[in-house]
């Protein structure tokens, strides 16, 4: 046996993982250090030091609520479309009690019926990674007759920058206690976490 086999592992800080330190594999594991906060040439940071405010975004500048008129209207499609999850008549039916309340006064409400607010919900951006819209179809043989409605139609795929999503997430203060950096948490892993390992580390 060479004197090789026990060779200490190399380390490598990614700027992009806040000092993850990850350790290059040897003899079919995997190990990692605990991670420290670092700056984005890598450098480790003081303790206690207090992370750059983000960017506005000039529309939030403008208007906090952004794509949403005001307060009441966020509020209103945030009931509907994540707390109860309102179906679309049920949103309509809102809706329409809520001119009625409104328009005896000379006042209007932001959305006609729920593709309208819809539409408003699909505006909202977060950073800039926004949704992509693929159509895909089937592309490979076909068997004699009618073929399966599945191999004729057309699909879309949504999706975002998965790159641009992973440094958005990292950036955002609200995951700061719910990310857990350290690969592994100080334990060993066996080699077949190597490969996913390295398509992350790809993706950043």
């Amino acid at each position: 046996m060479s004197d090789d086999t026990y060779a200490s592992p190399s380390y490598d800080y990614h700027v992009h993982l806040t000092g993850m330190a990850i350790v290059e594999s040897y003899d079919n594991v995997l190990t990692s250090e605990i991670a420290k906060p670092c700056d984005e040439r890598g450098e480790f940071l003081l303790p206690h030091t207090r992370p750059p405010t983000p960017p506005i975004p000039p529309e939030a500048a403008i208007n906090p609520w952004h794509p949403f008129q005001s307060r009441v209207d966020f509020s209103f499609a945030h009931f509907h479309f994540v707390t109860v999850r309102s179906s679309g008549p049920q949103i309509d039916e809102a809706l329409d009690i809520w001119a009625a309340a409104v328009t005896e006064f000379g006042g209007n409400v932001p959305w006609r019926n729920h593709k309208e607010l819809y539409a408003t919900i699909d505006t909202i951006q977060q950073g800039d990674s926004p949704w992509k819209v693929y159509k895909i179809q089937y592309q490979g043989p076909r068997p004699p007759g009618t073929p399966p409605r599945w191999m004729t139609q057309t699909y879309e795929l949504c999706t975002r920058d998965t790159r641009r999503v992973l440094h958005h997430q990292f950036e955002t203060t609200q995951f700061k206690d719910s990310i857990n950096l350290p690969i592994g948490h100080g334990t060993r892993r066996y080699v077949t976490q190597i490969l996913t390992l390295s398509t992350f580390i790809l993706l950043i």
